[in-house]
């Protein structure tokens, strides 16, 4: 996005320069790297953070704050005070909160999802209502399960050397190596100062043109 900005060829005389584009865009990239972090964390799972991610978490939320409040001006929703105030000291009490999140209800919602998409023709409610029970009733079913879980067994590659990394591990811990190193660069660069905005330079110019008109107006 910055990059397109700086050569966007709309430069009309109230576009923002290329400096606040810049200023603009690292804050609200570290901001977004910030909660990048800290959702990372909070979705381990009881029995997994260790003392470095605690302290990870922490470190990211202090950051965030300052970016969010000092550099970009952005005011407080109930759900960014609960993050911020809240969020750690629950994870460092139950040892883990991703058993906790919402991603089990999310889960349920596309299940009822496709049952709907499947029963969407059904006109009569009974019978839908009786439809979803049976599809629900074989999602249960634990010989369906197993016979789910074996075919997708059987249809795994083999390979004839074991692997030492899946390529899933390894691009979860070069995920967190980026992490640590935007961490340490966020944490690095934590003086940024608050961002000047083209609209709000605009509006003290108009304003202050105003003043002076009005003064320089003699009175009858």
């Amino acid at each position: 996005i910055e990059a397109y900005l700086k050569i966007s060829t709309n430069r009309c005389s109230s576009r923002c320069s290329d400096a606040e584009v810049i200023d603009t865009c690292t804050v609200y990239r570290s901001i977004f790297s910030c909660l990048d972090i800290i959702t990372s964390k909070l979705r381990l799972k009881y029995g997994d953070p260790c003392e470095a991610d605690y302290e990870a978490l922490e470190t990211s939320l202090d950051s965030l704050k300052k970016l969010w409040e000092t550099s970009a001006g952005l005011s407080h929703t109930p759900k960014f005070h609960a993050l911020l105030c809240h969020a750690a000291k629950q994870m460092r009490f139950f040892g883990g909160i991703g058993d906790l999140l919402e991603d089990d209800v999310e889960r349920m919602h596309q299940v009822a999802g496709r049952f709907e998409h499947r029963t969407a023709n059904v006109k009569n409610p009974e019978k839908r209502a009786l439809f979803h029970a049976k599809m629900e009733a074989l999602s249960h079913n634990k010989d369906i399960i197993t016979y789910i879980a074996a075919s997708r067994n059987r249809a795994k590659r083999t390979f004839q050397k074991p692997m030492k990394c899946t390529s899933a591990k390894r691009k979860k811990m070069e995920r967190e190596e980026e992490r640590v190193a935007i961490s340490a660069e966020i944490n690095a660069n934590s003086s940024v100062g608050k961002l000047t905005k083209t609209y709000d330079t605009t509006k003290a110019k108009i304003v202050a043109k105003h003043k002076l008109k009005s003064n320089s107006i003699t009175p009858c």
